[in-house]
C-alpha cells in the first residue's frame, strides 16, 4: 500500500512537472535570463534528471535500475525522442533554435538520474535530486538578483546624473541674466566645459557642455 500511494503521488507530480517543461521550453528566453550568462545546460541537465527520476518512480516504484533490463532502455528510448522532438518543435516554432548541445544535455541528465538510481533506493535519490535543484535555482537567482542591481544602480545613477545637470543649468541660467556678465559661447565649445574656467556662466546648448563634464568628474 505504500509504494501505490508513493506511486499515485509521483504519477501526480509528473502529471504536472511534465506539461510546465513542454511550456517552459518553448517560450522566448527573456533578456535578463540572457544577460545572467546562466549555463542553460545545466538547466538542461536538471530538468532531464527530474523528469527520468519521476518516470522511473511511476512505472517501477521502489526498484533500483538494472541496465540489463529492457525497461530502462525503453525508458531512456522514450526521453531521448521527447528531447529530440522537443528540440525540432523549437526550430518549428520560432520561439527558440534548436541546439544538439541541449539535447546532450538533456542526455547525460536522464543518464544521471538512471545512474544514480541503480546504487540508490526512491528516497536517497529524492533528496540528491532536490538538493541538485535547489543549488542550481540559488545560484540561477543569485544571478539575475546581480543583474538586476546592476541595472537599478545605472538607472538610478543616470536619474542624478540629469538631475544634477538640470540643476546646473538652470543656475548658470540665472547666473547669466542675473549677472549680466555676457556669455562665452565663442570660448567654450557646446558639449565641452573646460576645468581652467574660473567662472562657469550659462548659454544656450550649456546642458550638453555640464553633462559631459559631470559624468567626466563625477560618479554616482
Amino acid at each position: 500500500m505504500a509504494f501505490l500511494r508513493r506511486q499515485k503521488a509521483v504519477i501526480a507530480v509528473l502529471v504536472l512537472y511534465w506539461p510546465t517543461l513542454f511550456v517552459l521550453a518553448h517560450i522566448p528566453i527573456p533578456p535578463v535570463v540572457r544577460r545572467a550568462h546562466m549555463n542553460d545546460k545545466s538547466l538542461h541537465l536538471l530538468a532531464y534528471m527530474i523528469l527520468t527520476f519521476l518516470l522511473w518512480s511511476a512505472i517501477k516504484p521502489g526498484e533500483r535500475v538494472r541496465w540489463r533490463r529492457i525497461a530502462v532502455w525503453c525508458l531512456l528510448t522514450v526521453v531521448a525522442v521527447y528531447g529530440v522532438c522537443d528540440e525540432w518543435l523549437q526550430r518549428v516554432l520560432g520561439s527558440r533554435s534548436m541546439d544538439p548541445s541541449d539535447l546532450i544535455a538533456d542526455l547525460i541528465g536522464a543518464v544521471a538520474a538512471l545512474g544514480i538510481l541503480t546504487v540508490l533506493s526512491f528516497w536517497p535519490t529524492c533528496v540528491v535530486v532536490t538538493g541538485t535543484t535547489i543549488y542550481t535555482l540559488a545560484v540561477f537567482t543569485q544571478a539575475l538578483a546581480v543583474i538586476s542591481r546592476q541595472d537599478h544602480g545605472i538607472v538610478v545613477g543616470d536619474r542624478r546624473l540629469q538631475n544634477l545637470t538640470d540643476y546646473l543649468v538652470q543656475h548658470f541660467h540665472r547666473f547669466d541674466h542675473r549677472g549680466g556678465h555676457r556669455r562665452v559661447a565663442d570660448h567654450v565649445a557646446v558639449g565641452e566645459i573646460h576645468q581652467d574656467e574660473s567662472v562657469l556662466v550659462g548659454f544656450d546648448g550649456a546642458h550638453h557642455g555640464i553633462r559631459h563634464f559631470v559624468s567626466a568628474h563625477f560618479r554616482f
